[in-house]
């Protein structure tokens, strides 16, 4: 066995433990999810808007809507604090069951899944995207549009992929 004095071997556990914690990803990396919105853990309380450091994001209506015809809800997206929006995200909004709600979606992977690939999203340059949700209407009153919209954003250093969920209550005539 090798002696070592007191003093190294608290440095030579302090380097480990300083290994150990980089080679476990503490930080956040290029395409990591950054512990915001849909971060495990906490979790927020489902609402129209999600605000955090680095973007904000707002569901509400595009529009009038009436019984039966095809309306549009919008999903805002914008980059804040020199963050902008991630041109190369394949951007993702999943509609939850409505008995209210019939969903409109092109997606392959469903009428309630509404997707970049799909022709949902535009961008609006860097900072600022809309995620379209086409919905028809089952009844007059208001109806809830909710569902996960899965997003990212980047700065010049990294990308944080976000998960959030919306909810919104949409007037119908």
């Amino acid at each position: 066995m090798i002696a070592f004095p007191r003093s190294s071997f608290r440095r030579l556990a302090v380097a480990a433990v300083a290994l150990l914690v980089t080679s476990t990803g503490a930080g956040c990396k290029k395409d990591e999810p950054s512990g915001g919105a849909g971060s495990a853990g906490l979790q927020k309380p489902k609402g129209p808007r999600v605000s955090e450091p680095h973007f904000s994001i707002e569901l509400g209506p595009n529009g009038t809507c009436n019984v039966g015809a095809d309306c549009e809800a919008k999903i805002v997206l914008t980059s804040l604090a020199g963050y902008h929006v991630n041109k190369e995200y394949p951007y993702k909004f999943t509609a939850a069951p409505s008995k209210d709600v019939e969903y409109l979606g092109k997606d392959p992977a469903g009428t309630s899944v509404f997707t970049k690939s799909a022709g949902d999203y535009s961008a609006a340059g860097e900072e600022n995207a809309t995620m379209t949700v086409r919905f028809r209407a089952k009844q007059a009153g208001k109806v809830e549009v909710e569902g996960t919209y899965k997003f990212s954003v980047c700065s010049a250093q990294n990308c944080q992929i976000e998960s959030a969920e919306l909810a919104a209550k949409l007037d119908v005539k």
